[in-house]
Order: C-alpha cells, then structure tokens, then sequence
C-alpha cells in the first residue's frame, strides 16, 4: 500500500495504483477472469478490501 489508498489490477493482471503509475512489478500471472470477479470480490471483502468492478478492470482500496 506505501501510500496509497487503492490500486486497479486489469483483466491482463496489469496493475495501476492510484496516482496513475503502473506498478514497477510483473503483472499478475494467472489473475482470475472476469467471470470469477464476483466470489474473488467476497474474499476481498472478507479480508477488509473494497472490491469494485469497472470497465473490465477490479478496484481494490483499503
């Protein structure tokens, strides 16, 4: 988190933190597809994450 309050992780598993800049690390390698997003938003939730699906992109931010 460093800082931030959130973070975008695209369906490519590509992830974009708040402030815009794409996250110096790989990408996520096998991150669920969108059809999973829905149950993959209950174990956010249940880890105290907020999880919302955008344009084919997941927002997590804490």
């Amino acid at each position: 988190s460093r800082g931030h309050h959130s973070m975008t992780v695209q369906e490519d598993g590509h992830i974009q933190l708040a402030d815009g800049s794409t996250s110096v690390r790989p990408e996520l390698h096998g991150f669920p597809p969108v059809g999973c997003w829905e149950k993959l938003k209950q174990v956010f939730a249940g880890d105290g994450l907020a999880a919302e699906e955008t344009s084919g992109k997941l927002v997590l931010s804490w």
